[in-house]
């Protein structure tokens, strides 16, 4: 990228905050299950027997 607007790397890091708060929060949301819906042992079990039918 940096060849390609003729500006340093590290001049446009101020301006791409949002780029990198994106990895970060992702991470949060992982560590923390906030969005991801967890399955009972019943139901990945019903999940994988559907999956092995077709």
């Amino acid at each position: 990228m940096a060849a390609t607007l003729g500006v340093e790397t590290l001049s446009y890091l101020p301006w791409a905050v949002l780029n990198y708060m994106g990895i970060v929060f992702a991470i949060i949301l992982a560590l923390t299950g906030i969005g991801i819906t967890k399955i009972t042992e019943e139901e990945k079990e019903k999940f994988l027997q559907e999956m092995g039918e077709k």
